[in-house]
């Protein structure tokens, strides 16, 4: 079988196609995943996500794209062949145009990985300019690197002239919690010593153990646990702020790109690619004090007026997969 484009994840663990996007907590970059290949197979070509580390399914037709388990991959011939977030079967695909798309934040590699990525012609791509940044300091000598910032829907964007209603006593850790949840919870106390009406709503995708039964005893601290992105943006939406601040080094962000797209400001670190997504300055403490401080001063006074960049919406960035792939 034949594909304009085929995606090939070996890394996630857990089965996803549109259907686990819509109805199923799911991480950034699978989600951004599903939304690239399904963009790209929506404007005619015929395009493929393989996933390999979970369990065998039976191949999937959904709307736009094929999800197919990498057993039943053998016999599939492709023009473009993308990797997800390693280079480890360069070789497969012979006589495709191949790319690495890189998620995580990327590590120093040895010259056998640079020269793999150079004899084998694999263009490199991030997820933003500090992304790229970042990977060219870890491939050193390795030019061939670009980035495209991950998706956000277009529907998510609001009109800021309109006004939002929201609850000024609600805030929302939308993240994995190994991003510095247990530091937030130690400043969300603090803020609750100043406004004990104050409320924090915890989402976990689901990829790392949360102890819920002991939060859910926390007062003031709400588990939802892994919940399809509609259910979250709904509660973000209509939430004070998102209560972010982490020291982990995000290559992109896209709960801080969704939730200004939304309307809703954070509070958050300016650190790695936080600082090119979120998309103004006071959305940032550099301090834990000034986190405390800016959640108690907007629960007070009234959050800033945030909007989100258009670079990030799915239009937008679908073009730049046209572009990368025509040239």
């Amino acid at each position: 079988m034949y594909f304009d484009v085929v995606f090939l994840d070996i890394s996630s663990n857990k089965y996803y196609d549109r259907t686990t996007l819509e109805k199923e907590a799911l991480g950034g970059s699978e989600a951004s995943v599903v939304r690239t290949a399904e963009g790209l197979g929506s404007l005619g070509l015929k395009v493929a996500v393989i996933e390999s580390r979970c369990s065998y399914f039976e191949p999937l037709v959904g709307q736009f794209c094929y999800f197919i388990h990498a057993d039943d991959a053998p016999g599939i011939t492709c023009r473009h062949y993308v990797q997800i977030r390693c280079n480890n079967h360069p070789e497969i695909f012979k006589g495709a145009r191949k790319y690495m798309w890189l998620h995580d934040v990327c590590k120093p590699q040895d010259q056998e990985a640079i020269n793999s990525l150079i004899n084998n012609n694999i263009k490199v791509i991030g997820v933003s300019r500090w992304h790229r940044n970042n990977i060219l300091e870890c491939y050193p000598g390795f030019e061939n690197v670009s980035y495209i910032y991950n998706p956000v829907q277009d529907e998510l964007y609001q009109d800021p002239n309109k006004p939002v209603e929201y609850d000024r006593n609600m805030m929302v850790w939308p993240a994995s919690p190994h991003k510095g949840l247990k530091h937030a919870l130690t400043l969300f106390k603090r803020v609750q010593e100043s406004n004990p009406k104050m409320q924090l709503a915890i989402f976990n995708p689901g990829y790392k153990e949360l102890d819920g039964i002991a939060l859910s005893i926390m007062p003031g601290v709400m588990v939802y646990g892994p919940n399809p992105c509609k259910s979250v943006w709904q509660v973000v939406r209509n939430s004070l702020c998102v209560f972010y601040p982490t020291e982990w080094k995000e290559t992109f962000g896209l709960v801080a790109a969704e939730a200004n797209a939304i309307g809703t400001p954070l509070i958050t670190s300016p650190l790695a690619a936080l600082k090119e997504v979120v998309s103004s300055e006071v959305q940032f403490a550099n301090s834990d004090d000034e986190v405390v401080a800016k959640a108690i001063d907007w629960s007070k006074n009234g959050r800033p007026l945030t909007v989100g960049q258009d670079d990030f919406k799915f239009s937008e960035v679908l073009l730049k997969w046209v572009r990368l792939l025509a040239n």
